[in-house]
């Protein structure tokens, strides 16, 4: 897993409040490297911030995939299909999937 260099400007525009700079940074990051486990967390947290949920959910299901041991994917998915309607369930099998572990 590489280090993603522009990480930390879109971690303090995100900080900031700035999530569609934090966003675009994060997007720029992943074309970088697509498989950047820190720039896809702080991509799915910035959605969930600017209540994009379905799109967060595939960011962490994809950070899942790449990354099986990854709890924080699980959590995140679990989050952001809690945020949509009928997520529950979807939300149950990510938070389950961490328990089988």
């Amino acid at each position: 897993m590489l280090s993603c260099r522009a990480c930390p400007v879109a971690l303090l525009r995100y900080n900031l409040g700035d999530f569609d700079g934090a966003h675009a940074a994060y997007k720029q990051a992943l074309q970088f490297d697509g498989r950047s486990a820190p720039a896809l967390h702080g991509l799915g947290a910035t959605l969930l911030a600017m209540g994009k949920a379905p799109q967060a959910e595939r960011t962490f299901e994809l950070l899942s995939q790449l990354f099986p041991t990854d709890t924080h994917a699980r959590l995140g998915a679990g989050s952001a299909a809690e945020r949509q309607p009928g997520g529950s369930v979807r939300a149950v099998a990510a938070y389950d999937a961490i328990l089988k572990r």
